[in-house]
């Protein structure tokens, strides 16, 4: 019923462009952008435009539906699979309402409550000009009415916009542990050396009061992929970063540097640490390319354009502040590019930080607690940085 009911959904868009009689759209969908992903008991949308416009939510029971309307927005490019994805919703129509908006009503799978939602908007040189984010939650059936009938006729007012949070969430991406050990040298595993560096920096971070944080494994587990992912969608990071630590088989390279997702300006030397880190990540068969599930969605549609100029900023200011910080850097290439896949799945501005070279560096240099103090304060230095400018930028984005 769900395969017949997306196999209909692009006629109903065809023949209901909504908002077509009230004149030209001022908005479009960007499907690119426009993704749904199950995260546990909650479900995560996210609706690219090409333009920022007025929008309103409202539930619907009999049965549990998600109304979602957009003035002066053209929905026929919407593609249905992107929604339905997810678990949580089972179909979508599009529809006209009254006074030039368009509906997009999404039948829940389960009750569910709009437990947030925000608007945010792109730089002027960019394709997407606004995404609207939204996070479900499951409710029982009778909160879920008592939601439906507040909601009743109080179609024509917007939501109260999302409250600004205070302080940015971080989750922290410990690469690699349990039966992943990730490299190892001199009895040392990189999994366990990058897992110290990930508490000392979440202490790091609490303690200067400016961030929340999230780790993606606090002990030896291994944690595989997509639940590494699932964790940065459930918390709706605001930025992801993944410590690592490399390893040669020839030379003596040491010293941190900082990756951000660019499959197209990879070096050759990067593309071979690239398929290291992949092949440690997919333990178990573990790979996520064969695979079509709502975690498959978010690798593929969130590694978004207007996510990389972020992760691009993000990863130069994580290098200042290294540096400033006093953090030896690896002198051929201390800031590059690669495809690595856990940046391309974060859907949110990402790094990956590589502390240093078990064959370079050497494993007890590495784990000395001085080196990792001094590196976790960098990353610190370099998150202040990064937040303030990224904040600035919002703020001008809005006026």
């Amino acid at each position: 019923m769900k395969a017949l009911l997306a196999a209909a959904l692009p006629l109903l868009l065809a023949t209901a462009p909504a908002a077509a009689e009230e004149g030209p759209a001022r908005a479009a969908i960007v499907p690119e952008v426009t993704v749904a992903a199950d995260a546990g008991r909650a479900a995560r949308v996210e609706l690219g435009l090409s333009d920022a416009v007025p929008w309103r939510l409202r539930l619907l029971d009999g049965p549990p539906r998600l109304a979602l309307d957009l003035r002066d927005a053209d929905l026929s490019a919407l593609a249905p699979s992107s929604l339905t994805r997810a678990r949580a919703i089972e179909a979508v129509r599009a529809v006209r309402a009254p006074g030039g908006w368009a509906r997009l009503e999404m039948r829940l799978a389960r009750p569910m409550r709009i437990a947030r939602a925000g608007m945010t908007v792109g730089d002027e040189d960019e394709d997407v000009g606004a995404v609207l984010v939204l996070r479900l939650e499951e409710v029982d059936a009778g909160r879920f009415a008592g939601l439906a009938h507040e909601e009743e006729g109080a179609e024509a007012s917007a939501p109260a916009p999302r409250t600004p949070r205070i302080r940015p969430v971080i989750v922290i991406d410990a690469g690699h542990g349990g039966i992943d050990p990730g490299a190892v040298a001199g009895g040392r595993r990189e999994a366990d050396i990058v897992l110290a560096y990930a508490r000392a920096l979440k202490e790091q971070l609490l303690r200067s009061g400016r961030f929340e944080v999230v780790m993606t494994r606090e002990t030896d587990d291994f944690v595989p992929l997509r639940d590494r992912v699932a964790v940065a969608v459930a918390a709706d990071a605001d930025a992801f970063l993944s410590l690592h630590a490399d390893s040669l088989g020839e030379g003596a390279a040491r010293g941190g540097r900082v990756f951000t997702f660019d499959a197209g300006r990879q070096s050759e030397a990067t593309a071979r640490l690239v398929e290291r880190h992949q092949r440690d990540s997919l333990v178990g068969d573990l790979d996520l390319t064969e695979t079509d599930d709502a975690v498959t969605t978010v690798l593929v549609d969130l590694a978004s354009a207007r996510a990389r100029p972020r992760s691009e900023r993000l990863g130069d200011a994580l290098l200042i502040g290294m540096e400033e910080a006093g953090v030896g850097l690896y002198r051929a290439a201390p800031r590059a590019r690669g495809d690595f896949a856990v940046l391309r799945a974060a859907g949110v501005p990402a790094a990956l930080v590589e502390v240093g070279f078990l064959t370079g560096d050497g494993p007890e240099a590495l784990a000395d607690p001085d080196t990792v103090r001094r590196m976790a304060r960098g990353l610190l230095e370099g998150l202040i940085l990064w937040s303030a400018d990224d904040a600035a930028r919002a703020g001008r984005e809005m006026r």
